[in-house]
């Protein structure tokens, strides 16, 4: 198991920071190890839902998609989603580093960043209604209100 999660992360390296494998770096692969393994079960969820998607265009997508609803909640009710969602920071952090614009302002930006890593304008739809199922369970109505309500 030890040694996938390291593939995954030098692949998910990879796509976020634009190099083949051979040029990764330990840190690089450490921190991407840290990001899949700590939202990996909210990862697998997302694949499932979402076909046609690896595991780091969902990452990349999961992040952005984070990284949107962060601009656009009230601090405390995003604090609530990492409190509750393992992961969240590192995801939004990976996808800025490949390059995720900011501010994003809708989910029209998400959509024309997915797009350049493939991600289709439908699979980004999915991704968000994947992810505010999972999200909601696990926080409060009204959080999980604003959470949804961030995406449209």
């Amino acid at each position: 198991m030890h040694g996938r999660a390291i593939v995954i992360a030098m692949l998910c390296v990879s796509l976020f920071a634009g190099v083949s494998s051979a040029s990764v770096s330990t840190t690089a692969v450490k921190s991407a190890t840290s990001a899949v393994s700590t939202a990996g079960p909210l990862i697998s969820s997302l694949m499932k839902a979402v076909p046609g998607l690896s595991q780091a265009q969902t990452a990349l997508g999961a992040g952005s998609l984070f990284a949107l609803a962060k601009g656009k909640m009230v601090a405390s009710q995003f604090s609530a989603i990492t409190k509750s969602v393992p992961g969240v920071d590192a995801l939004i952090a990976q996808a800025t580093k490949h390059g995720l614009p900011k501010p994003l302002n809708s989910l029209a930006d998400v959509t024309k960043f997915l797009g350049k890593s493939g991600i289709s304008p439908t699979q980004v739809n999915q991704l968000a209604s994947a992810l505010d199922k999972n999200v909601a369970p696990k926080v409060s109505p009204d959080v999980a209100k604003g959470f949804a309500a961030s995406f449209k």
